[in-house]
């Protein structure tokens, strides 16, 4: 029983981890933008669900979504790490699925740029390379 709890609370603690991390990127989403070099572009920035459609695939939630003015769509994924996170098959996969997903409910014409916010950034490692554009906690307090 005490081990099934510890794990237990380890758990709620990493999860609890990850929210507050999201909870603090959308309170930085001006820093967010000057990282992205979009400062001046309108945008309107949210976070976007759906659940399983009738044809069996599965549903999606998207971290942060930043519509821009200048047709493009950046999807921001939150990851919350102690060191540089890294990017594994199923990570840049479920990226790839929430992007489709998105695509297909919405309509959207605009191109999509997948979109990392991390605290120590992404290593240059596993598939790095299927992410466009990475954001680092350094980022976030920036002036």
């Amino acid at each position: 029983m005490y081990l099934c709890t510890q794990n237990r609370i380890a758990y709620d603690y990493r999860q609890r981890q990850s929210l507050v991390f999201e909870r603090l990127c959308f309170q930085h989403i001006r820093q967010i933008k000057m990282a992205l070099g979009i400062s001046g572009v309108v945008t309107n920035v949210f976070a976007w669900r759906v659940g399983p459609s009738d044809d069996g695939r599965k549903g999606a939630q998207i971290d942060m979504l930043i519509d821009r003015a200048d047709n493009l769509v950046n999807i921001c994924e939150m990851k919350f790490s102690h060191n540089e996170y890294t990017v594994t098959k199923d990570d840049a996969d479920n990226l790839h699925h929430k992007a489709e997903r998105f695509i297909a409910e919405t309509g959207c014409k605009k191109s999509v740029s997948l979109t990392m916010v991390t605290v120590s950034g992404i290593a240059h490692a596993g598939y790095w390379s299927e992410i466009h554009n990475s954001i680092t906690s350094e980022d976030l307090f920036k002036a």
